[in-house]
């Protein structure tokens, strides 16, 4: 599934960048289908870009391709920069506190009952600067937290207490008076703030995931809405708040320890403790497998994460066996594809990898879980799926990073 249509990439821009002679686009398989599916690239090399005065440099950097205000796509380039990059639709604050590492959402509409407010270092972390914050409860009982130094004048102006419906969104930046560490009066660049009461008919909500790339050394942002949005992780579904979670760029846990996390500054737009993992995502009407390898970790290598890669879970068995028996049928339609082959290997290794024989994996309802909830969801889910018997249909494999596969609800 794609984002964007290959007629839609701005090919003036692509030439400019040397990435299109006048005919075709010089890009692989991989670059493209990145591009097309909203994610952001590898680094690419591009040479004799035009700069002032028809100069013509190289430089390294990654691309992706965004919606422009007008709807047209528009190709971001990511380079190489020396000092780090400031966001312009975050606060100095929030830039520094996001540079730090990790992945950060930002809300910039939301609406509820505000059940608290008040000061307080921002993500409650007191190793960041003072901000402030607007809790707020929808009718569904879901609580979240909105923050920006603005939202205090703005709250005071509307006049709106604890208790009251609102509607909170970002009005864009504005000059304001502030000190400095030393005390003195400067003028500083704030988000403004509108609170109104809510209008049913105009209620909205908007997030936008941040994350600090250190290769460029600038910020790549995600709006919610790109999220993927994921029913399963290898045969496990997620809970109505692990969705949730999720597309808020929080990390999520699985019940046999797997961890997944969006990333804007990943090629795939995920994070995990495993390099292989199988999403369930509802693409089309249909529940598709999608085959991904070579993920970006949450966090370096180690004892951990040698331990989640040798655990595993019945529906990751079941995953497998799906995703094999798919990649097999389009072997036979596609005897030539070099990646499907490869694709069918990775799987027939990571079977007998986690196979009963194999001491190394060990199958989590053997050795407990702490959430016995989430067991017992898993095991009625894997019996379901046993009891319909559900088949999958075919179609062609996409790129060298992920397969897909749909399976009819």
């Amino acid at each position: 599934m794609t984002k964007f249509k290959r007629e839609e990439i701005p090919l003036d821009d692509m030439q400019a960048l040397g990435l299109h002679d006048g005919k075709n686009l010089l890009l692989d398989n991989t670059q493209l289908q990145n591009l097309l599916s909203g994610n952001i690239t590898q680094f690419i090399q591009l040479n004799n870009v035009k700069i002032e005065n028809d100069n013509k440099v190289s430089l390294d950097a990654k691309l992706s391709l965004r919606r422009k205000p007008d709807g047209s796509a528009g190709l971001f380039i990511h380079p190489i920069y020396k000092d780090m990059k400031q966001h312009p639709d975050l606060s100095p604050e929030e830039n520094q506190a996001f540079a730090k590492g990790g992945i950060y959402s930002k809300t910039t509409a939301a609406y509820g009952k505000i059940i608290s407010h008040g000061e307080a270092p921002f993500e409650f972390d007191e190793g960041n600067k003072e901000s402030y914050y607007v809790e707020l409860e929808k009718q569904n009982g879901e609580k979240k937290f909105v923050w920006g130094i603005g939202l205090k004048s703005a709250l005071e102006s509307s006049r709106h207490e604890i208790g009251d419906q609102v509607q909170l969104s970002v009005t864009g930046k504005e000059l304001v008076k502030t000190q400095d560490k030393k005390g003195n009066w400067i003028e500083a660049e704030r988000l403004g703030w509108d609170i109104k009461p809510i209008e049913q008919s105009k209620k909205k909500e908007h997030t936008v995931i941040y994350e600090y790339d250190p290769e460029t050394k600038s910020f790549v942002s995600l709006p919610q809405e790109y999220v993927k949005h994921i029913e399963e992780i290898n045969g496990m579904p997620l809970t109505e708040e692990q969705k949730r979670r999720y597309k808020e760029g929080k990390k999520i846990t699985m019940p046999d320890g797997t961890s997944v996390q969006a990333s804007p500054a990943s090629k795939d737009l995920i994070r995990s403790d495993k390099n292989l993992l199988i999403l369930s995502m509802v693409l089309d009407g249909g529940l598709s497998y999608m085959l991904y390898r070579g993920i970006k970790a949450i966090e370096n290598k180690g004892k951990q994460k040698q331990q989640r890669e040798n655990e595993y879970s019945k529906g990751y068995e079941d995953a497998l066996k799906k995703v094999q028996t798919d990649l097999e049928r389009k072997q036979a339609r596609f005897p030539n594809d070099k990646t499907i082959a490869q694709d069918i290997n990775i799987v027939k290794q990571e079977s007998t990898r986690i196979s009963p024989s194999n001491t190394v994996g060990r199958n989590i309802e053997s050795n407990g879980v702490n959430d016995p909830e989430l067991v017992k969801d898993a095991r009625e889910r894997n019996q379901k799926n046993q009891t319909t018997g559900a088949g999958i249909s075919t179609e062609p494999a996409v790129n060298r990073e992920n397969t897909s596969t749909k399976q009819k609800r």
